[in-house]
């Protein structure tokens, strides 16, 4: 395990500490901020996810079942919509596991973050 430290001095375990704390450490003082803060991260999250899994059952919809069963009825094309929707976020919600299995061993998200380093040889007079 790595440990990072912030500009508080303080130690954090992971990078997933990082936000959390900097919510405490500049929106602690104010009542009820950190909570509103993490509801609007959490709402944008479950939106964009949301809109995902209806884009791909609509997708799935529109170009398969209709294309296979073209004089299906209305009411079980939506019925089927919804059973493609819900198996979706299914198979979606399983692929945390290997993900966090493959992660352990190959890293998918970066633990640290690239270097810039910067050159001595630019020279931006014009």
């Amino acid at each position: 395990m790595f440990k990072l430290a912030n500009f508080f001095g303080q130690i954090v375990g992971s990078p997933d500490q990082l936000l959390p704390l900097f919510v405490m450490e500049v929106l602690g003082k104010y009542p009820g901020l950190p909570g509103l803060l993490v509801g609007g991260l959490t709402c944008g999250t479950l939106s964009s996810v949301s809109s995902a899994l209806n884009a791909l059952s609509a997708t799935i919809t529109e170009d398969f079942v209709k294309f296979h069963y073209p004089n299906i009825r209305t009411e079980r094309m939506a019925t089927v919509s919804k059973i493609i929707s819900a198996l979706c976020g299914v198979v979606a919600f399983a692929f945390i596991f290997p993900t966090a299995i493959v992660n352990e061993t190959v890293p998918i998200v970066p633990v640290k973050p690239p270097r810039f380093e910067q050159s001595q040889n630019l020279n931006f007079n014009c």
